[in-house]
């Protein structure tokens, strides 16, 4: 049986650190010592150089095989066709995939990493690209021809596989001074260029820290390894979202101390007479953000029997709670009552990570097993697996009626539990409107 939160030390969803105002040099330009800080080690804390590239649209791709068709067909919407939005990312992630690949293979040393920002992001360019060092012009006149905007980032320090040795032995370093049950992870900021290290639990001496970095680098034989800026920062000095929010089903879920993108909100619900919250999987981590806010949600109640779990909307500090739920491509939906799960009809899936995918239900009636010493009641199966790690948690439904709550896979069939039994276990019903 596979569960499907997200592990908290995922590299494709690290949060990338804002540098400003976290931490201070002192005044011969070594880190300030200060226990509660983030500390600053290396080289300057200047931001990785930016282009903005205007693409033609002139890059001839191959022509793509009957199998990478198929691929393709998966991310076809409700009605059966891809919308403009989802053409178009689709049309941008291939072109961009395709220089990528030719970048990744012929010049490891330069390129790092590539992709494409969310559609509701506001950002000049539809994607980025990042460098080691200036690639030149050949390849900024190779990015002039996708068929969109891209910011083109580049450093000018150690090549890409000694950036890559440094994380490494960075983060072997830093594990070695850690607590047992303490994580550590490090990864290359996007943004500044930075090799940027946090860990969780107890705050560490700055010295030590700074032992350790040192190790590091020497372990890495990087040259010129001390002109990238390090920076060390424990979770709990991260900066924190204070926002308010509409809480709302389908939203990403943060883990409470990694502030990494873990599950996501199913249905939101209420409890009789009482609270206002949403659902998401028991078995997802304990004390969840939503959309990365500190003071948006808190844990009310937890099933016994069901993967279900019930956050209250914390109205206290200005949030709110409604009918909505996400399913992707910044379409939201009003949940307008719940659907019994039926053998051979249709069911949808929303998650964070792996998006909007519908299947066929193959089983309803009623089980339990024990997974981990927990019961995992009232599960409905699906023909096949159509989520992935990230989406426990999202909402199972079909056009605007809740069905359940993701919950993982046996290894062939995806599961959910039955919407049916949130009263049950969780004494609340859905929120609706009509």
């Amino acid at each position: 049986m596979t569960l499907h939160r997200q592990t908290a030390l995922l590299g494709a969803l690290a949060l990338s650190l804002t540098l400003a105002g976290l931490g201070a040099l002192g005044p011969t330009g070594s880190p300030a010592v200060a226990a509660e800080a983030t500390l600053f080690l290396g080289g300057p804390a200047t931001p990785l150089a930016t282009e903005m590239i205007r693409g033609t649209g002139t890059l001839e791709l191959p022509k793509a095989s009957s199998e990478e068709l198929q691929d393709q067909r998966t991310v076809l919407s409700a009605d059966g066709e891809l919308d403009s939005i989802e053409l178009r990312r689709q049309t941008n992630a291939s072109a961009l995939a395709y220089l990528a690949t030719k970048y990744q293979n012929e010049r490891p040393d330069l390129y790092l990493n590539a992709g494409l920002f969310p559609p509701a992001d506001t950002t000049e360019a539809d994607g980025f690209i990042v460098f080691a060092s200036d690639p030149g012009e050949e390849v900024r006149a190779e990015l002039s021809t996708l068929p969109f905007t891209i910011s083109m980032r580049y450093g000018n320090g150690p090549s890409g596989p000694e950036l890559r040795r440094l994380v490494r032995s960075l983060t072997t370093s830093m594990h070695g001074i850690v607590s047992q049950g303490q994580n550590v992870v490090a990864h290359l900021d996007d943004e500044t260029g930075a090799v940027a290290i946090r860990y969780d639990g107890d705050r560490l001496d700055p010295t030590k820290v700074q032992e350790a970095v040192a190790a590091g680098e020497a372990e890495s034989k990087v040259e010129n390894a001390k002109s990238s800026l390090v920076t060390v920062t424990n979770v709990q000095d991260l900066p924190k979202n204070r926002l308010k929010n509409t809480v709302e089903g389908g939203r990403i879920l943060y883990d409470a101390f990694w502030h990494l993108g873990t599950c996501t909100a199913g249905f939101t619900a209420k409890i009789s007479g009482g609270s206002s919250g949403v659902l998401t999987a028991r078995h997802c981590p304990n004390g969840l953000l939503y959309r990365d806010d500190v003071g948006a949600i808190a844990n009310d109640r937890t099933a016994v029997n069901y993967d279900q779990e019930f956050y209250k909307t914390l109205s206290g500090n200005g949030h709110t709670t409604s009918a909505n739920f996400y399913v992707g491509n910044g379409s939201t939906r009003i949940a307008a009552g719940t659907k019994a799960s039926v053998v051979g009809d249709i069911a949808c899936v929303y998650g964070f990570v792996g998006g909007y995918n519908c299947d066929v239900i193959a089983q309803t009636y009623y089980e339990c097993f024990v997974l981990g010493g927990l019961n995992y009641c009232g599960n409905v199966y699906t023909q096949h697996i159509i989520a992935v790690q990230g989406d426990s948690g999202g909402p199972w439904f079909s056009g605007r009626y809740a069905m359940g709550i993701e919950s993982g896979d046996d290894g062939s069939r995806e599961r959910y539990t039955n919407i049916a039994w949130v009263w049950e276990g969780l004494g609340v019903f859905v929120l609706t409107s009509p």
